[in-house]
Formats: structure tokens, sequence, C-alpha cells
């Protein structure tokens, strides 16, 4: 099995793919030499990697130092506990559950951390106190807002 790949992962590859392509195209339409993300054309000319936010440190050093955005992120959930984090984990299941079934959509296109994290903490009763939630639009209402609320009564009763 190892070796193998997801439908999700085959999906996500010729996606990349896709774009690469379409991105190469355009470069040599447009005679353009890329360089890498995060460099700056020093005196020379000469491409020089330099951290994300322009200080003075290189890329290369930051990366030693253990510093980067990949690694900041911390565990999903954040620094929830108690009544908010078992509600954030039964959010996460139930996204799960709903991304894998039906139209199998991608987890973060039905409700992002963050989101989650906000309905953790808000434990909205009602649509209008849903849709006070950052990042809960009419249409997340519309499609999951009576499973989250139903979701966020369960989670009073077991308290």
């Amino acid at each position: 099995e190892s070796g193998r790949s997801s439908e999700a992962m085959e999906q996500a590859i010729a996606e990349t793919n896709r774009r690469r392509a379409k991105q190469l195209a355009h470069n040599e339409r447009n005679l353009i030499v890329p360089r890498a993300a995060g460099t700056a054309l020093g005196a020379d000319g000469a491409a020089e990697p330099r951290a994300p936010d322009g200080g003075g440190a290189s890329i290369l050093e930051m990366l030693a130092r253990g510093g980067g955005a990949a690694g900041d992120r911390g565990p999903p959930g954040g620094d929830l506990d108690g009544e908010e984090r078992a509600l954030y984990d039964e959010l996460r299941a139930w996204r799960g559950q709903v991304a894998r079934a039906g139209r199998r959509r991608r987890p973060f296109m039905i409700l992002t951390e963050a989101v989650m994290r906000g309905i953790a903490v808000a434990r909205p009763s009602s649509m209008d106190e849903l849709l006070d939630v950052k990042g809960v639009g009419p249409k997340k209402a519309e499609n999951y807002g009576e499973e989250i609320l139903r979701l966020v009564r369960a989670s009073e009763g077991r308290q």
C-alpha cells in the first residue's frame, strides 16, 4: 500500500501539474525568468534569499533557527481546552464525515480551523448567532447551520 496515492492526492498532483504547465507557458510567452520566492537581487544582480518579512536574515538562516510559517502553526484547535476543546473536536470529526460523504469536498472547504475555533468559543444557540461567527456566511449557514447548531446543543447537554 505504501507508494499508492489517494484519490485526493492524485487530484492535487494533477491540478499542480496543470498549473505548472500554464505558468511555464506564460513565462515563456513573456520572457520571464523566475527566481526563488523570498529572493532579492543583490548589488551584483545575483539572487539572494531573504526572510519573508524583508529582514536581514536569509531564509536559510531562519530555517536553521527553526523558524518558518509551517512550523509555527501548532496543533489543530490551538490552545482550546475543556468544553471548547471538546466541541472543536466534535466539529472537526463532523467536518471529516461531511467531507468524505457526497461530493467528497476538502475539509477546509466546509469549515476552516479558524471557523471551528470561533464556533467552539462562541457556542452559538441560534442561526443569527452562528452568522455572527467570523467566516460563517449565509451559504455556510444554509448548508451546514442546523447540523452545527445540533452539535453545539449536544455538547451543552454533556456538561
